[in-house]
């Protein structure tokens, strides 16, 4: 599941999950935990660490057969908390992505680009995340919005590989581990 790589003086952890077709049927409800948590908050109090995603890719194999029920809203997400407590990151629409048979690749936006506490620097649009009382547990998981529900078809051949890599904050220090 996880591992560490160092680049340069920085450490950078890395971590993978591949969905079965059963996973990305139910993924709409059914966050993937992909770093798990190490603290159960119950949404009091702060983690004490965080994982903070710098990169993550999807790479999808449906040729064996497309998905339907998929909402043109729909996306893939890096999610806070095992529970989905938090957005952290969201690709772009993946509704042609699903409903074709074929191979490809979803993006990640990183850092997260959207939301409701937005502020503007430098024409970087950036979203705020509260960490207080806002969290289940610490664990970065990949989740899927998707407005009507659970996804249709498919193939049982079909997976979906996430990779992110990511770092580790302390939120006592500010500084990452």
């Amino acid at each position: 599941m996880a591992t560490s790589v160092f680049l340069g003086s920085s450490l950078v952890h890395q971590a993978s999950v591949t969905l079965t077709n059963a996973q990305i049927k139910a993924w709409p409800s059914t966050p993937i935990v992909i770093v798990p948590a190490t603290e159960v908050l119950n949404y009091s109090g702060t983690p004490t660490i965080l994982p903070i995603p710098v990169y993550a890719v999807g790479l999808f194999n449906f040729t064996a057969g497309a998905y339907t029920n998929v909402d043109a809203n729909a996306r893939a997400l890096l999610a806070f908390g095992s529970d989905w407590s938090d957005d952290a990151s969201q690709s772009n629409y993946i509704q042609q992505k699903f409903t074709a048979a074929r191979r490809g690749l979803i993006w990640f936006q990183l850092p997260r680009l959207f939301g409701i506490d937005v502020t503007i620097d430098d024409n970087l649009v950036t979203d705020n995340i509260f960490i207080d009382d806002n969290f289940q547990d610490n664990a970065l998981a990949v989740a899927c919005f998707n407005g009507g529900g659970a996804l249709t078809g498919g193939h049982a051949g079909n997976t979906l590989m996430i990779d992110v890599q990511y770092l580790v904050l302390n939120t006592a220090t500010g500084q990452f581990e």
